[in-house]
This record gives structure tokens, C-alpha cells and sequence, in this order.
């Protein structure tokens, strides 16, 4: 089958950027938690560019599979594998190099957002502790009436002038 040909590559290559991503999320999970700040920043410039090369690879995929006339969806994806493997038992079957890229894709997810957390919490620490030098007290965050957090700060003297 022509999509056979055209699609295992395609399946490869996004696994491979996905496996390079992974791998770019976990340097950053120790950056973050480190103190070099210029290493964090040219490793988020690799992530962007690495993540542009996953959408193409993921835009490749979906466009193989409405091509072989299957939606670019969970049923469309079981519905060209099952065409397209010889023996879906085999290691090196296309469902399970699907598999894969789907752990691999959940994996990546589930590591940027634990990153994404980490910064957050970087970012509330450091407003924390540039309030106490200007002298702001914290009475604690409320919300706004769109449900967003507001904070409750009352000006003491700054840090400075103590």
C-alpha cells in the first residue's frame, strides 16, 4: 500500500522529535531547578524550535491519514492501522510505534506542565520576596468577582528604610 510507505516514515520521525522533546523537558526540569539562567534560555529556544517541527510532523500525519480517507481521529487512526499492518502483534507494528508516540506525547504533556508549575511557583516567590523588600504586606489573596486572585497588600515601609 503507498500509504504504508508514506506513513511508517512519517510515524518515525514524529517519534523521534517527540523522544527529543522528552529529553529537552527533563534538561529543563533540572535547569529550572538550577541557576543558569542563560542554559534555560537557549534550551527554551531549542524547545520552541523543536515544538514547530513536531506540529509539521504532526500536520504530515493527519494529512496521510485524511488522504488514505480516514478522520485524523481515535477511531479514523484504529481504522488506517488496522489496514495498513501486516501483523499488529509484531514490536515493530504501526499500532505499536502509535502507541508510543502517544506515551511519549502524554509523557511530554504531563513534563511541561510540571515545568510550567515550577516556574509558577518560582514566579510567586520572587513577588514575594520583592514585596518584603519594598515593604508591602501580604493580608493574604482574595478573588476578584471575575474569580480571578487578587492580592490583598496593605504599603509598610520598605525594606530600606527599616
Amino acid at each position: 500500500m503507498p500509504q504504508h510507505q508514506e506513513f511508517q516514515p512519517a510515524l518515525e520521525r514524529a517519534i523521534d522529535l517527540s523522544r527529543q522533546l522528552e529529553q529537552l523537558l527533563l534538561d529543563e526540569t533540572a535547569l529550572l531547578h538550577g541557576r543558569e539562567p542563560e542554559r534555560l534560555q537557549a534550551l527554551i529556544k531549542s524547545k520552541l524550535r523543536l515544538l514547530r517541527q513536531v506540529e509539521q510532523a504532526t500536520r504530515h500525519l493527519k494529512a496521510l491519514v485524511e488522504q488514505a480517507g480516514q478522520p485524523f481521529t481515535r477511531e479514523g487512526l484504529s481504522q488506517l492501522l488496522e489496514a495498513l499492518d501486516t501483523d499488529p502483534t509484531q514490536e515493530d507494528s504501526l499500532s505499536a510505534q502509535w502507541q508510543t508516540l502517544r506515551k511519549l506525547a502524554a509523557s511530554c504533556e504531563l513534563m511541561n506542565r510540571n515545568n510550567a508549575q515550577t516556574v509558577e511557583h518560582s514566579r510567586k516567590r520572587v513577588a514575594t520576596a520583592l514585596s518584603i523588600i519594598r515593604g508591602e504586606e501580604d493580608n493574604g489573596n482574595t478573588y476578584n468577582l471575575s474569580g480571578h486572585e487578587q492580592s490583598g497588600t496593605v504599603l509598610g515601609r520598605p525594606l530600606t528604610q527599616a
